[in-house]
């Protein structure tokens, strides 16, 4: 019937249709237009009319006819039309329907004008099982336009059954206000396709058509059901114009045969707006995956961001992103669900990771994938040796891995190579589950120490920290705790040495402990080219010890479990540059040294074979130690550290320590060397200060001599004290170059004073002990004398009488001499004090009883205003302190004058001849002597006596001044030889007192005697005869003691 109904049309074209492309055509009243297609069984297509006329009385009729000239029906539509909605099939034209071909043949489209006014259209149509025009690569994006009304493309994507396939389209460039490009997905047999959803979604699921309003941008997933290819229809709803891109991926499989490896990084490049690139990546079910994406123009737009999917294609849900750095990096986390080839999809996030982006820019980029819970193939295993390695390029990494069984301990050491690069080794170090276990960074040298938590393989991923592009070099370390790289045992006070060869190397030694015997390691840079580092960790690989701060490297160890214990040595400097080190163990329990007796000197030496000895040292709870000692090189400085019966390092000092003690038992004292690379010779003693053995008395009013020796660098003297006593103690030093030191402790041990001059007050009767020492860590070597007196009870004091004077003798450097005399108060006492001879120059101080300094001084008279009556106390000494010769001391009351009464006699010592002396006649020969009187000498009278001093017949000389101290005596040339001459000096003074003191034994020799010897003579300060040199080759020595006694005569020679 209806081809009947045609025979009042008239036949307008008859051409062939081709696939997608649209035809214009004009059609008259009652006129039919014909339009071919070729099909095959099975095809389909999608048919769309547009009138295009103006003429809104132009409705023609668009019918589709199959090879058998039959009316065919459209397929019914898949989609749920409701009122008011426009069903998508038909969205945009006046016609549109979708037609299936059952049989091969030529196919009709007639467009029949039944209207009485000439009209214009356009007609289209796409294959939706084949391809038409376009065809789609895996991942290549197509740009394409819609540049007329009712423009339709489609594009062929082929497919296997089960393949999962997101179709992306987006917006491009500049199109009409409101163009809204769509697209529709078919599959092989030309049915449109559902969207995949997830298991919760509603079925049924939503069918595979999405237009671009939303973002500028659609995209569908679809299963491919069968294989061949899954077409994408594509036009404007509104019939507008613009540009789009449109691609297609596959999401259960790459695209290609791109894989991701782990530990390595990819570069690739989306070269076209809206492409995507695939991997595809190897899991197992639990695999831990970190990925990471970078641009690689850190000026670029593209914003390069994942999908992942899983082997059955679903898209993996990442937790939030964020974008770090220039290069855009971002880091992704996922756990596998399944084991399986995962695909992982790169595309363009720009300019976020919202979904708010175009997805159209193009550019380079790297991309990385790490599996850290089973090492990848590319890891290289650690051991005990330090390895170098590199990082090159965008995500550039650098994998290792090492074996630890639960529990193990591990020092890592990382050293940036390049230190003028920016390159910035970064570490992450993951456990065997690939859980992110450590992380450090190392702008220099970074150390970190960490304890397995799981047995197994720990992956360590190196890469650049700056921002994760810079190449460069490193050195890297993992050293077990546990002893596993041994080199070495240590015993205790022996050195081992060893040299560091390369960046990062390290020397672990050995050491056997018995339980609680506490001990100390030490470590010595031999070069000063390191910054040593040494380390002790127990049996069971755990940190033990407390650092030793100050000048030396080194731990101690205090009450550790028996067993091995491992000991780490390192250089710790920031550019390592190698280079040779000792290290050193000893014990602190039990120590490895020798004992020491208190009050004696222990000597020894630090040298590199020795840097260290150790000495033990018993004492009781609650006495007072002190340790001294003293160096011997230039340069050098012994350091002592003091351990307790524990152990425990107590103090430390490198000239004295002292401290109460509150345990008793052995001490332990180490000495070595206070600065790096410094030895020598050294002396060491100890004393209990409340309790001191060795001792010398030093009784009040006396004074003692000694030196300090490289043997002898410690004097102890103790001195008896009253509570309320003023102690006066002065230090003189006979030697120069010389700086000894005195220190005062009272019977407690605390002490009271330090220095050369001391006045302190006693607080308790009792013994105190009195230390003569050097000032300093250096040794000191020479002669000092140390006078001791109580200036407010003063032992042996001489009396001084008002308007009397008194001599006194200085015979020995360092003498005090105290005087005492009874004043009034109110009155002024003056005290003069006159250098009668030798070197002497009186200081003076006057006390009161109380022992208050009332005045002091030197310029040969002191005043004083007394305060009340009561005995008053002078002491005189020379003032350089080595002054020997004699003063007088006188009292006068200014007030009271007191009368003068001179009863007493002239002093006179003879200087020479003393006694031995051979005097020659026709010589000359000087005779000198020392006077003094209260008043003043008024004559001298010299004589001789050839009888022994019985009688002194022959006058030398008479009435010589009173000044005089001296004749010289022209010997008679005749004068008779005698071997008992003696020669007498008397002194007598206004009120003719006299005094007389006479040589010992002398020769002399006259005229007639031929000497058949010569001899020459040596004095000594004092002009006493030390030693005579004889012609026959005879030495004679004669020997003085303090007190001016010839004490030996000692002959040597023929």
């Amino acid at each position: 019937m209806l081809a009947l109904s045609h025979a009042a049309f008239a036949q307008g074209v008859s051409v062939s249709l081709a696939c997608g492309t649209a035809v214009d055509g004009t059609v008259g009243p009652m006129v039919t237009d014909f339009y071919n297609v070729s099909a095959q069984a099975g095809d389909s297509i999608w048919v769309r009319f547009l009138s295009t006329s103006g003429n809104r009385t132009f409705v023609p009729q668009v019918t589709v006819w199959d090879a058998t000239n039959h009316l065919m029906t459209a397929r019914p539509t898949p989609f749920t039309v409701t009122p008011n909605t426009i069903d998508p099939i038909t969205v945009g034209a006046a016609f549109a329907g979708v037609f299936d071909f059952k049989n091969l043949g030529t196919y009709q489209i007639r467009v029949q004008n039944l209207g009485s006014e000439q009209g214009t259209y356009r007609l289209v149509y796409v294959w939706l099982n084949k391809p038409c025009l376009d065809s789609l690569l895996c991942g290549t994006a197509a740009v394409g336009q819609i540049t007329s009304t009712l423009q339709t493309r489609s594009y062929s994507f082929q497919a296997k059954a089960g393949d999962l396939i997101s179709a992306r389209l987006a917006r491009i460039g500049t199109a009409d206000k409101n163009f809204d490009v769509a697209m529709f997905v078919f599959s092989s047999s030309g049915q449109l396709l559902n969207i995949v959803t997830g298991p919760n979604a509603a079925t049924p699921a939503p069918l595979a058509a999405a237009d671009t309003v939303t973002n500028g941008r659609a995209v569908l997933t679809v299963r491919a059901t069968t294989d061949g290819p899954v077409t994408i229809v594509i036009f404007d709803p509104a019939d507008l114009t613009g540009s789009y891109a449109i691609s297609a991926s596959r999401l259960n499989g790459p695209c290609g045969t791109s894989v991701l490896n782990c530990g390595s990084a990819n570069q690739s490049k989306i070269g076209s707006p809206f492409s995507t690139e695939s991997y595809s990546l190897d899991l197992v079910s639990g695999d831990p995956v970190f990925l990471r994406t970078a641009v690689v123009d850190a000026g670029s737009s593209l914003l390069p961001v994942l999908e992942i999917y899983d082997p059955q294609g679903n898209l993996v849900t990442l937790g939030s992103l964020s974008i770090f750095g220039p290069h855009k990096i971002i880091n992704y986390a996922l756990t596998a669900s399944a084991s399986g080839s995962y695909t992982i999809l790169v595309r363009d996030g720009s300019p976020s990771l919202n979904g708010s982006g175009a997805f159209t820019n193009t550019g380079g980029y790297a991309i990385s994938a790490l599996r850290p819970n089973r090492p990848c193939k590319n890891a290289q295993g650690l051991a005990c040796d330090p390895v170098d390695g590199s990082v090159s390029g965008l995500l550039g990494t650098t994998l290792y891995t090492a074996n630890a069984k639960l529990n193990d301990r591990f020092i890592f050491r990382l050293l940036r190579g390049d230190q003028s690069s920016s390159f910035r080794p970064h570490v992450d170090i993951y456990d065997p589950q690939g859980n992110l276990f450590q992380t450090a960074d190392a702008a220099d040298l970074t150390r970190l120490g960490f304890t397995a938590s799981l047995a197994g393989a720990y992956t360590l991923v190196v890469s650049d920290g700056f921002d994760s592009s810079q190449s460069g070099t490193f050195s890297l370390s993992l050293l077990p705790t546990n002893g596993a790289c041994n080199t070495g045992t240590l015993s205790c006070g022996t050195v081992s040495t060893g040299s560091f060869s390369r960046p990062l190397a390290s020397l672990v030694y050995t050491y056997t402990a018995a339980p609680g015997e506490s001990f100390t390691v030490r470590m010595m840079d031999n070069t000063g080219a390191l910054t040593p580092a040494v380390e002790v960790y127990d049996p069971r690989g755990n940190p033990i010890g407390q650092n030793i701060s100050g000048n030396l490297t080194g731990v101690d160890v205090t009450n550790p479990a028996g067993g091995s214990h491992t000991v780490i040595a390192t250089d710790a400097a920031k550019h390592p540059t190698g280079g040779p080190f000792g290290i050193d163990l000893l014990r602190t329990i039990n120590a490895c040294g020798v004992t020491t007796a208190q009050g004696q000197p222990a000597s020894g030496v630090v040298s590199g074979a020795k840097p260290y000895s150790s000495y033990t040292i018993p004492v009781s709870g609650g006495d007072a130690l002190s340790v001294r000692s003293a160096s011997f090189t230039p340069g050098f400085s012994a350091q002592m550290d003091l351990y307790d019966p524990s152990g425990t390092r107590v103090d430390s000092a490198t000239f004295g320590l002292s401290r109460k003690i509150a345990v008793t038992g052995n001490y332990t004292v180490i000495v070595g060397a206070a600065a790096a690379r410094t030895g020598g010779s050294y002396s060491l003693a100890w004393q209990l200060l409340n309790h001191p053995v060795g001792t010398s008395t030093l009784a009040c009013g006396g004074s003692a001599t000694a030196s300090l020796t490289a043997s002898s660098e410690f004097r102890y003297y103790s001195a008896s004290a009253g509570a309320g006593d003023l102690m006066r103690l002065i230090l003189t030093r006979l030697s120069d170059n010389f700086a000894p030191q005195i220190e005062l402790f009272d019977p407690t041990g605390t002490r009271l004073a330090q220095t050369s001059d001391i006045s302190q007050k006693a607080g308790a009767g009792g013994s105190y002990l009195i230390v003569v020492s050097p000032s300093t860590s250096n040794g000191e070597t020479g002669s000092y004398a140390l006078a001791y007196q109580r200036p407010n009870n003063p032992c042996s004091p001489a009396a001084l009488t008002c308007g009397q004077s008194t001599l006194r003798q200085a015979n020995a450097p360092g003498q005090l001499d105290a005087f005492t005399f009874t004043g009034t108060g109110g009155d002024q006492a003056d005290l003069k004090l006159t250098q009668r001879s030798g070197s002497y120059s009186p200081f003076a101080e006057l006390y009161d009883s109380s022992g208050k300094l009332l005045v002091a001084g030197s310029g040969g008279q002191i005043k004083s205003i007394l305060a009340a009556k009561g005995t008053y106390a002078l002491l005189v000494r020379d003032r350089a302190g080595i002054g020997t010769g004699s003063y007088r001391v006188s009292l006068q009351d200014d007030t009271n004058a007191c009368t003068v009464n001179d009863t007493e006699g002239p002093a006179v010592s003879l200087l020479a001849p003393t006694g031995g002396e051979v005097i020659a006649g026709g010589a000359s020969y000087s005779i000198q002597w020392l006077s003094d009187d209260n008043v003043g000498v008024a004559s001298h009278d010299v004589a001789l006596s050839t009888d022994g001093g019985q009688t002194f017949p022959a006058a030398i000389a008479s009435g010589l001044s009173g000044n005089a101290q001296g004749y010289i005596w022209n010997v008679p040339a005749d004068i008779a030889p005698s071997r008992k001459a003696v020669i007498r000096v008397t002194a007598t003074d206004g009120a003719g007192n006299a005094n007389s003191v006479a040589s010992g034994l002398i020769s002399t020799i006259g005229s007639g005697y031929t000497p058949n010897s010569s001899a020459t003579y040596g004095y000594d300060a004092l002009n006493r005869l030390t030693q005579a040199v004889l012609g026959d080759g005879r030495t004679i020595q004669y020997a003085w003691d303090a007190a001016g006694n010839l004490v030996g005569i000692t002959v040597a020679g023929q």
